[in-house]
């Protein structure tokens, strides 16, 4: 499925053109955002936001690239994923958060193997107030690196999309 950030309404007439307009998808209620995040995070403290700094797509401009959060332009439900890549000999703990209270999380583990890397995904289906943020955090200090855009391919990454 693919999403455009503006849809073009034309009234014609009697084979005559009387209008013309653009409106944004998010006006007709479309609100996706995917990002992921450039590059590797060493260890992440307790508490810290993942910025996800490169958006793919951000229709709504719902999601802020700077700070990590989504905040929902409208009302509804709406589905969050993400997964979080991980380096070698450690563990990493987040959650996803609404409004600052936990909804999910998800845990990694990768063994005291060399190149060994862990992903782990989680998805989150949630009505939403307008104005309600949402954002991955880590709830303990991770003892490895959180990999993104690596050598391999893997992204870490946050996705959410409006359903209703």
């Amino acid at each position: 499925m693919k999403f455009y950030n503006l849809i073009c309404i034309i009234f014609v007439s009697d084979a005559t053109l009387h209008d013309i307009s653009t409106v944004p998808a998010s006006d007709l209620g479309v609100v996706a955002f995917s990002a992921y995040m450039s590059k590797n995070e060493d260890n992440p403290s307790s508490h810290h936001t993942l910025v996800f700094d490169t958006a793919q797509t951000n229709i709504g401009n719902a999601y802020n690239k700077f700070t990590g959060a989504f905040s929902a332009p409208v009302a509804g439900v709406y589905v969050f994923a993400w997964t979080i890549y991980s380096g070698d000999n450690g563990k990493t703990f987040f959650n996803i958060l609404v409004n600052n209270s936990v909804y999910g999380g998800t845990y990694g583990e990768t063994d005291h193997v060399c190149c060994d890397t862990d992903s782990d995904s989680g998805t989150l289906v949630v009505s939403l107030n307008q104005g309600d943020t949402v954002f991955i955090r880590s709830f303990r200090q991770a003892t490895t690196q959180i990999r993104s855009n690596d050598s391999y391919g893997s992204k870490t990454t946050f996705a959410g999309w409006k359903i209703n």
